[in-house]
């Protein structure tokens, strides 16, 4: 799925407003936006999230979350996240 900022957050605040009782995010770095543009989305998603803790567990994939100031869980590519969630 190719993800843009808006359509990103778009479908974080959906999420966020489901009635269920349990909500996992799992987010890739938006690489299909250019080397640079990235960063200052990454950074606005990753305030909202913050902000907003109706999300039991996020997981962040690529080196632009992970540079990112925050305390949720992080893998560098996919591989990992596949690894880390066997065990």
């Amino acid at each position: 799925y190719n993800a843009n900022p808006t359509s990103m957050m778009a479908a974080l605040q959906n999420f966020r407003n489901m009635t269920v009782p349990h909500k996992m995010l799992i987010l890739g770095d938006m690489r299909e936006l250019g080397a640079e543009k990235p960063r200052p989305n990454i950074r606005k998603i990753v305030d909202y999230i913050k902000r907003k803790v109706v999300f039991e567990k996020v997981w962040l994939v690529g080196e632009l979350f992970a540079a990112s100031e925050h305390s949720f869980k992080t893998y560098a590519n996919a591989q990992e996240v596949i690894k880390g969630s066997a065990s």
